[in-house]
């Protein structure tokens, strides 16, 4: 009987292994209207190595070789040989396109002088992408030109309208995801499935996420990325609503050292951002708000920055006008608190009562103040 087991047990670390063993792939790609040497660039991560290849492109063809241990997303994109300083326009105007590498397979790009509308094809996930994508056409139509008038927004710094234009994309945006998340259940083998969950794990909601994650076949489930997104899983689960807020220490920008546990009895919003963060500065003005709506209420601002710069965190502060309570370690993503708080993507906050226990998660935008006159209890 143990003989068995040895040679079972043998059998599926072979099995496992074979399945994770490196396959190759081409790309070859096809754009007779270009005429003019380009270059041509790869992204994927093969694991968790994020590998960058080049091509050039003469006579308007390219073609990559390589080899991925299961199915992956990549981006390619076409550039002039000589393309001169880089902007948000030239950012904006990128020709760049994401599809599937399938171990095995022959991929063609297909197109007569750019990549975005090029047709690419080949390996299973690839069709599953392009199943994906006729499923979501229509809503993704109705969405392009509200995302290409809030660009204009953002690029003009002009913020009239943005709440008009929030409110049209929601139920638009609400509907894509709903369609994604009806494609990630009914296909738990898919490792398209796979990349829908690893992109929603960056802020995980447990009761949206868990099920997701969950639905996925216990072969994705069991690689080692998956493994670690089970770990954020079960933090941000000891992190839920109702849950007691780990305490922590960090240095504030005088250098003095606070605790969590310092500003028991009040309510504390914690807040994790940084001065790089384009979201987050955008988000500071309706955290303003609240501060000014509730200061008096026995109700306190928590900052954790993921800065590495002292200089820039400050700077931030002083001309977004947050006149709370900050705290750093300045190593970037190197935060024990942000870590402790299973902090991968900001901003990110969390509302703890005054006796220690978690309220609510990731309040935010305009409605802000609105959603803290919940929790908050009314002026005597």
């Amino acid at each position: 009987m143990n003989k068995i087991k040895v040679i079972l047990s043998t059998g599926l670390l072979l099995t496992s292994a074979v399945a994770m063993a490196q396959q190759s792939f081409t790309i070859k790609g096809s754009f007779p209207g270009l005429k003019e040497e380009r270059k041509a660039f790869l992204q994927y991560y093969d694991g968790e190595k994020k590998v960058h290849d080049s091509a050039l492109v003469r006579n308007g063809k390219f073609q990559f070789a390589g080899t991925v241990q299961h199915p992956v997303k990549a981006s390619i994109e076409i550039k002039e040989l000589n393309p001169g300083p880089f902007d948000f326009n030239k950012y904006l105007a990128r020709d760049e396109k994401e599809f599937f590498i399938d171990g095995g397979a022959i991929i063609r790009i297909k197109g007569k002088d750019s990549i975005k509308p090029a047709t690419i094809t080949g390996g299973k996930t690839q069709s599953e992408l392009l199943e994906l994508g006729r499923l979501e056409a229509e809503v993704v139509a109705q969405l392009a030109p509200i995302i290409r008038e809030r660009l204009k927004h953002f690029e003009t710094k002009d913020t009239t309208g943005d709440a008009a234009l929030s409110a049209a994309m929601a139920p638009l945006a609400e509907k894509r995801r709903k369609i994604t998340d009806d494609f990630v259940m009914s296909h738990p083998k898919s490792w398209l499935s796979w990349d829908v969950v690893k992109e929603r794990s960056s802020i995980i909601h447990v009761k949206s996420f868990e099920p997701m994650f969950l639905s996925l076949d216990s072969s994705i489930r069991n690689i080692p990325e998956a493994k670690k997104i089970a770990a954020k899983l079960a933090l941000a689960k000891s992190l839920a609503v109702g849950q007691t807020a780990p305490d922590f220490a960090q240095a504030d920008t005088s250098g003095q050292l606070l605790h969590l546990s310092d500003f028991k009895g009040k309510y504390v919003f914690l807040d994790f951002w940084a001065s790089w963060c384009g979201p987050c500065r955008a988000e500071n003005p309706n955290v303003v708000k609240a501060w000014n709506a509730y200061k008096d209420r026995n109700f306190i601002i928590i900052s954790v920055s993921l800065d590495d710069k002292k200089t820039n965190w400050i700077n931030a502060i002083e001309k977004d006008g947050m006149p709370w309570v900050h705290v750093s370690n300045l190593q970037g993503w190197n935060n024990p608190v942000a870590q402790a708080y299973g902090v991968t993507a900001v901003p990110q906050n969390l509302l703890i009562s005054p006796d220690g226990k978690i309220l609510a998660r990731n309040l935010r935008g305009e409605h802000l103040t609105g959603e803290l006159e919940k929790f908050l209890p009314p002026v005597k």
